[in-house]
């Protein structure tokens, strides 16, 4: 635990608990033959991918997913002995990289392929790659027509071990369910064809958070929940099958305090005049922060359980908030900006008025604010 002592600028309060009830949630959903491998990419959404993962496992997660080989080594040097799996694809520079920290990489191209066999060889162990489908997503993966001779060819090289064939769902999170539904029957039909030429593939697996929350039928021999592990739903025509709780606080203090007077100017273009006698307080908090430029003038926080607007252009180390109606308000007291329990402060709902996504706010906010972990 930690005092109101150990900050005083800017914080963010990860609540682990809430990650770890999260995971529980997927588990309970896909039920304990499935493989749960949550996604920690981008140092977990922005809140910490040490102590996130080591909720995530503490809460029964089979594996682990990043981005990059840099994310999954981060993990392996701090001690985490499950599989970890890089979704996007490596170069051949980085295979050594990978037999030599035991990590398991996307595969979709023969170049990479042949290297990994190549060192995996040298060293007399096997490389275990998970071959990446290209479904509709359209980013990375194999076509299907590509995919069986591909499969065939890799399959054939020592030192290589096929452990997984995936895909990655677009539109999971819409309201249409066909494109979702066929990119699972074209993945399952892709196993069973490989499974008939004798090629066995150990995990299918495609759902991500909307696929987990909306699509049962694509639970496969695995799953991948991304922003649901950090209490959000993907979008709102996403169903909430189960209730997740909410992990990311932020938080700041108020660091002046003053009383205007009617048509007195606040930040940088003059767009907020007040109307009245006013109370302006300063919070040492901006867009060099990661909060968002674009709630100048429309964004609210939270300064003693009562809301107050945010009063002109948001600034890159410091923003202004309209204290008016608490007259309370002192120096020192917390301003919540996201999250804290108010529903306004939500980051699906505030995402949503800026047009973008909570997983966009919780990876913006900067590494000069700590991460403090609560209820670990």
């Amino acid at each position: 635990m930690y005092n109101s002592s150990m900050w005083s600028r800017a914080v963010v309060e990860v609540d682990l608990e809430a990650v770890k009830q999260n995971v529980r949630s997927v588990r309970q959903l896909v039920g304990d033959r499935r493989c749960v491998w949550p996604a920690v990419k981008a140092n977990a959404y922005g809140h910490g991918a040490i102590p996130v993962s080591k909720a995530c496992i503490a809460a029964g997660a089979d594996g682990l997913c990043v981005a990059t080989i840099e994310e999954a080594i981060e993990l392996r040097m701090a001690g985490f002995q499950v599989p970890i799996l890089v979704l996007g694809c490596i170069t051949t520079t980085e295979a050594s990289s990978a037999v030599k920290y035991d990590i398991q990489t996307a595969l979709c191209n023969i170049e990479l392929a042949h290297e990994l066999s190549r060192i995996a060889s040298l060293s007399r162990i096997n490389a275990a790659v998970h071959i990446k489908m290209d479904t509709g997503m359209g980013r990375i993966g194999l076509q299907q027509d590509d995919l069986f001779e591909f499969v065939e060819k890799v399959s054939a090289l020592p030192g290589l071990s096929i452990k997984g064939l995936f895909t990655h769902f677009p539109t999971a999170d819409e309201t249409d369910r066909t494109f979702t539904l066929n990119q699972i029957q074209v993945l399952v039909a892709a196993a069973k064809r490989l499974s008939l030429h004798g090629i066995a593939i150990p995990m299918l697996h495609a759902a991500n958070s909307a696929g987990i929350l909306g699509y049962p039928e694509g639970y496969l021999d695995g799953v991948r929940p991304g922003i649901m592990i950090y209490g959000q739903y993907p979008s709102t025509a996403t169903p909430k099958t189960v209730t997740l709780k909410p992990t990311f606080t932020l938080k700041s203090r108020i660091a002046f305090i003053k009383h205007v007077p009617p048509n007195t100017s606040v930040s940088y273009g003059r767009t907020h005049i007040t109307k009245s006698q006013s109370v302006i307080a300063t919070v040492p908090i901006g867009y060099g922060d990661g909060y968002p430029r674009a709630l100048s003038n429309k964004g609210k926080v939270v300064v003693r359980g009562k809301c107050a607007p945010i009063a002109g252009r948001i600034c890159m180390d410091q923003l202004m908030i309209d204290t008016t109606a608490i007259p309370d308000a002192q120096i020192g007291d917390e301003v919540a900006l996201y999250g804290g329990g108010y529903e306004y402060l939500d980051t699906g709902l505030i995402a949503e008025e800026l047009g973008t996504i909570s997983y966009e706010l919780f990876c913006n906010i900067s590494s000069r604010v700590p991460r403090i972990y609560i209820n670990e």
